[in-house]
């Protein structure tokens, strides 16, 4: 804003905090204070002690989660997938994600659900849907989300051995460092790592 000196405070699983220092003159835009991921206060001058009390993420990231903007959206999905594995409670949300009209959405979905890990197996048959999404970013996000998450069952095995005849060069060695991932669950995709090495 204009170059003005800013103080930000930020803490896993809270909203960020902002102080801003502007002239009277100039005080913020009215959109910075309805954007739900920052508090924003504006200051004349820093004092010697500032008394912070941080706001919890959980209820504003799932609201945002369902907003009509689309950046909301995803920025919310982004910031859920910082939280990692502490914000297991959206795993259920971020499903729903997967199916955003916005494709940069469900990028941050697939991300998040691979940052929350083994609480997101839930997210698996979702996620195996999404290795076929029309945007190649979701695509590569699902594929990493699923070696993350760890989950070796049977239907996360085959869609990952499929993937080593992707005609995509990234999509087949993601697969194959997604696999790796799965451990001994996933020792049926050896012969076709064989065939493919």
């Amino acid at each position: 804003f204009g170059g003005y000196f800013s103080l930000n405070i930020h803490a896993r699983g809270y909203i960020t905090a902002a102080y801003y220092l502007v002239l009277s003159e100039n005080p913020l835009p009215p959109e910075t204070k309805a954007y739900p991921f920052t508090v924003t206060t504006p200051v004349s001058k820093f004092p010697p002690v500032l008394n912070v009390r941080l706001k919890p993420a959980k209820d504003i990231l799932l609201n945002a989660l369902k907003s009509d903007k689309a950046r909301y959206r995803w920025v919310a999905a982004e910031k859920l997938g910082k939280i990692g594995s502490d914000a297991r409670y959206a795993v259920e949300p971020l499903i729903y994600a997967l199916k955003d009209k916005n494709a940069t959405a469900r990028r941050y979905a697939a991300n998040a659900l691979g940052k929350i890990g083994k609480e997101a197996k839930n997210a698996t048959p979702a996620l195996i849907a999404a290795l076929n999404d029309e945007d190649e970013w979701v695509r590569h996000e699902a594929v990493d989300a699923l070696g993350a998450i760890g989950y070796a069952d049977n239907y996360t095995v085959t869609a990952l051995v499929k993937l080593l005849n992707d005609k995509d060069t990234w999509m087949r060695n993601h697969a194959v460092t997604s696999l790796g991932k799965l451990g001994p669950g996933a020792k049926a995709a050896v012969p076709a790592l064989h065939a493919n090495s």
